[in-house]
């Protein structure tokens, strides 16, 4: 069992939760390395990243709620016109420019198999 006295401030809560071995190996190991100085550091790390995971997560479905509602009024470009203006805006020429002339070793283009 992990074992730590947290360190109280004025905004911290003292919970206790239940950890399963592994997740209890990874904090020590996490520790061992020096990469978190406790227990306490891991865990806020942790949810500052779920956090920051939930919170990007709503702006894309507001962004898809806002397309979905600009789709619906219509208010759309098609495809061929958005690539038009991302070559003059970038200079960019197509994914077929972007490939290599020969294929890269265990990747092809589609024509496997074709003498």
């Amino acid at each position: 069992m992990l074992h730590h006295t947290p360190c109280h401030t004025r905004e911290s809560i003292v919970m206790n939760i239940s950890l399963g071995q592994e997740q209890q190996e990874f904090i020590q190991t996490q520790i061992q390395a020096g990469v978190y100085d406790n227990p306490d550091d891991l865990v806020n790390a942790a949810i500052a990243l779920l956090a920051a995971k939930h919170r990007k997560l709503n702006e894309l479905k507001q962004m898809i709620a806002i397309g979905t509602e600009q789709i619906q009024r219509g208010e759309v470009t098609d495809g061929e016109t958005v690539f038009n203006q991302l070559q003059a805006k970038y200079g960019w020429r197509g994914f077929g420019h972007a490939l290599p002339s020969r294929p890269l070793p265990g990747i092809g283009r589609g024509d496997e198999g074709k003498s």
